[in-house]
């Protein structure tokens, strides 16, 4: 077989196996990009949860202590924490038929909220262009809720709609952590890449073409 075969026989599969090498860690790459999204959409509702609860039992705390009206200050000071793009507390049908609207803004106008004040089941919504999780979480009357019974207050059947939490947590830093691990993640696989092709073409070179030379 002449050295013009040779190569070309050599040539066909180096350049295989790296095609399939470099299909390969693209879609290792990719996956790692999914997985990462995931967990930061996941750790973003989990977040959102954890600052309902938190709202919740300040604003509860509020009302027994007669201070409601440190509610717009306590918003704002959450609203400025890193994560917290927006956050707002609406009535339900039932606390303004007991206590009355409320103050202006407590009044849900968007379909999402009065969507989950009427269903009683929370809507996240990621919005990957301005990178923030919209969650919306209902205030559901419970007997027992952050230690409190909601029925003590509010003259309503146990499961009732109070109220929701509508917040924005923006994404911003976990897609920056996300970029870095796929960055780190592809570096490294092509950094491995090198000497599996090293050996790979020491192994062909040995195994197929100088044989086949002879």
């Amino acid at each position: 077989m002449n050295w013009s075969t040779n190569q070309q026989i050599w040539v066909r599969l180096v350049g295989t196996i790296w095609a399939m090498l470099f299909l390969l860690l693209s879609a290792m790459i990719i996956w790692a990009y999914v997985e990462q999204k995931a967990n930061a959409e996941t750790q973003a509702r989990d977040f959102a949860g954890s600052v309902h609860q938190m709202t919740m039992a300040s604003l509860t705390g509020m009302m027994i202590t007669g201070s409601i009206g440190q509610r717009a200050l306590y918003l704002e000071q959450v609203r400025n924490a890193g994560s917290i793009q927006a956050l707002e507390v609406f009535r339900g049908d039932q606390v303004t038929k007991q206590f009355g609207p409320g103050a202006s803004d407590e009044l849900a106008t968007e379909a999402d909220e009065q969507q989950v004040l009427a269903s009683g089941k929370p809507v996240f919504q990621l919005n990957t262009d301005k990178g923030f999780l919209k969650a919306v979480i209902p205030a559901v009357a419970q007997k027992d809720y952050l230690g409190k019974n909601c029925l003590t207050c509010h003259l309503v059947p146990e499961g009732t709609v109070l109220g929701v939490v509508s917040m924005k947590i923006s994404l911003e830093k976990a897609n920056s952590q996300t970029r870095q691990f796929v960055s780190m993640f592809a570096g490294l696989a092509l950094l491995l890449s090198i000497p599996f092709l090293l050996v790979v073409f020491l192994f062909i070179r040995r195994s197929v073409t100088r044989p086949l030379a002879n």
